[in-house]
């Protein structure tokens, strides 16, 4: 992850790529057969917390700090 500024989208979106698929390998334990099997995973957490969550749009970009059952998260829009 040298040289990688997650303060722009293209960073962020390459972080996230880069953790979402490390996260994925580390709780799996196997390589991914492609990105799409990883953007699958990581989408059926999001519907989980969601359903947790009161609905709120999110604007494209933007972070907002929810809460759920006493705990605090971070979620962003890309």
């Amino acid at each position: 992850m040298e040289n990688l500024n997650i303060n722009t989208v293209e960073g962020w979106g390459r972080f996230a790529k880069e953790m979402n698929t490390k996260s994925f390998i580390s709780e799996m334990g196997r390589e991914p057969h492609s990105y799409e099997e990883v953007t699958a995973w990581v989408s059926g957490f999001v519907e989980a917390a969601t359903a947790l969550c009161e609905p709120e749009p999110i604007e494209k970009h933007e972070a907002r700090l929810r809460t759920v059952n006493g705990v605090r998260y971070w979620v962003t829009s890309l």
